[in-house]
């Protein structure tokens, strides 16, 4: 299928244009990690209005005759509306936004054929939720813990829900919001047209050999850090407010636990260099050093980045949260402008390549 998807493009190239355009779409997503958010520095979080990104960028692709041949549109929202108890095979917000939009353009259609394709696709949503009534106690309707995202004994699991009724018209009311920002964007044929030089830069990274200079929001201070083995902590297994884990875990964990500790080092045990590399998130499960039946997280990981004249497009191999992939964006801008002297758009492609997690900033792990 793959092969067959990319012969037909190939067949089917034609001389085209593409143009950047850009909306705020609200009322689609909020932060399920806002006390991890709030540790981010203040001065920090004040450049902005929002604790997530509101804004939906798309790149308009039109023949030399101008006609729309498709878009791809980024939006950082997690496509979990169809939460954990959910049992059927879904493509979520994200999928009916790309069957709306396709529909439009493509009339008479069934769904998948002819021949406007519209993408939605990921950028920083580490930690953001559609689910945007918030979390509550399952049993009791009450707030649950901002820390933890954990409720009383007897008051059920925290969940989040979305604007609908259940989470089948929640998918449907959020798709519908990020496909109305989309198609309002290609109505209205705003945005500049992207001109210049196509290249790219691809290259593997050892993760557990990297050591960079790092400068600590808060104080200032050069430190110097380490890349760690890959390794699962407790928080992870509690899961989100969209889907709470197993278990008796909870976020923000930041003890660990002899009984787990045993079952942990049966599959693979740390080393006091992974112990403290983590610190001072306590390891649940040492994936790095985990190899059978093969090795059960990247060591070695693929950074890319696409440029097409003043836009660039960072393929991150995980899921950037909020402020982690602001200053990731800030990073590649300011990195361009000193080679070149010329302001670009950034636009952080998420889960590209590979997977390897969730990627915090500093401040938002110790929490």
């Amino acid at each position: 299928m793959s092969f067959q998807s990319i012969s037909r493009a190939h067949k089917s190239m034609t001389d085209g244009r593409l143009f950047i355009s850009e909306a705020e779409i609200l009322e689609v997503n909020i932060n399920r990690s806002p006390s991890a958010y709030l540790n981010n520095p203040e001065e920090e979080r004040n450049q902005y209005k929002y604790d997530v990104d509101k804004t939906l960028t798309q790149i308009r692709f039109v023949t030399s005759s101008g006609k729309i041949m498709g878009a791809i549109n980024w939006y950082p929202v997690h496509p979990t509306s169809m939460n954990n108890t959910n049992k059927l095979v879904s493509s979520d917000n994200m999928g009916y936004a790309a069957i709306l939009l396709e529909q439009e353009y493509n009339k008479g259609s069934l769904i998948g054929q002819g021949d406007f394709v519209g993408a939605f696709a990921a950028s920083n949503l580490g930690d953001v939720s559609p689910n945007i009534m918030g979390p509550k106690c399952q049993y009791t309707g009450d707030s649950c813990d901002v820390l933890t995202s954990s409720c009383p004994a007897n008051a059920g699991q925290c969940f989040a829900s979305g604007p609908g009724t259940n989470i089948f018209e929640s998918t449907k009311i959020i798709g519908d919001r990020i496909y109305q920002g989309a198609s309002r964007l290609l109505r209205q044929q705003t945005g500049h047209e992207i001109l210049g030089e196509v290249n790219y830069i691809h290259q593997f990274v050892n993760m557990t050999q990297v050591k960079l200079k790092y400068v600590n929001p808060k104080t200032k201070a050069v430190e110097e850090v380490r890349g760690c083995f890959p390794a699962m902590g407790y928080s992870f297994a509690a899961g989100t407010t969209d889907g709470p884990g197993a278990f008796d875990f909870h976020q923000g964990t930041t003890s660990d636990n002899p009984l787990w500790n045993v079952v942990r080092d049966f599959i693979a045990e740390p080393t006091k260099g992974d112990i403290e590399c983590h610190h001072p998130k306590p390891i649940l499960l040492a994936t790095g050093r985990a190899t059978f039946p093969y090795d059960w997280q990247p060591k070695v990981v693929a950074t890319q980045l696409l440029r097409i004249g003043d836009t660039i497009l960072v393929a991150a191999p995980g899921e950037f949260t909020t402020m982690s992939g602001r200053r990731l964006r800030n990073s590649v801008r300011n990195a361009a402008l000193q080679a070149h002297e010329k302001d670009v758009k950034v636009i952080i492609c998420g889960l590209s390549n590979m997977y390897t997690s969730y990627v915090a900033t500093p401040e938002e792990y110790t929490v």
